[in-house]
């Protein structure tokens, strides 16, 4: 949770992504310290090319946008430069969409709920709306995508 200074409260979002907002003023940690431990999860993850030049991981999300605006802000209020994730973004959505338009026309939408449901991927309802538990639920999800596509089904 994040502890922003000032909140800006949504009773739907908060009802939606299930977030108990007494949880996050007791236990949120401010948007600098939240960035920092943000760091020191992605920074082991840096590598060196073979000409030296420093390669930064790969963002991979669904609705691309929103996560890149929400690290944005979350840094800028943090006062941490946000050079340590790579700007360019692997969108799931736009997969999806692709998905849809030419090989599984059947899909209803490039939802993330359709993502899953397509691929037989199953996430607990406590982890749905989490950010660690919907991240490993897009890397199973888009496992399977892909080898659905490699086997060619």
């Amino acid at each position: 949770y994040v502890r922003e200074p000032s909140l800006v409260i949504n009773e739907k979002a908060l009802e939606v992504n299930k977030i108990n907002l007494n949880k996050v003023i007791e236990e949120g940690l401010t948007p600098n310290i939240a960035c920092r431990k943000i760091y020191s999860v992605v920074r082991p993850y840096w590598m060196k090319s073979t000409n030296k030049t420093i390669i930064k991981p790969i963002m991979i999300c669904h609705s691309s946008w929103f996560d890149w605006q929400f690290l944005k802000r979350l840094h800028d209020m943090g006062s941490f430069p946000l050079e340590h994730i790579n700007d360019r973004i692997i969108d799931t959505r736009s997969i999806m969409k692709f998905l849809q338009l030419s090989s599984f026309p059947d899909l209803q939408s490039s939802s993330f709920d359709q993502m899953l449901e397509m691929t037989g991927t199953e996430i607990k309802d406590t982890e749905r709306h989490t950010a660690l538990g919907d991240a490993m639920a897009l890397g199973r999800a888009m496992n399977k995508i892909l080898e659905k596509l490699k086997n060619g089904s």
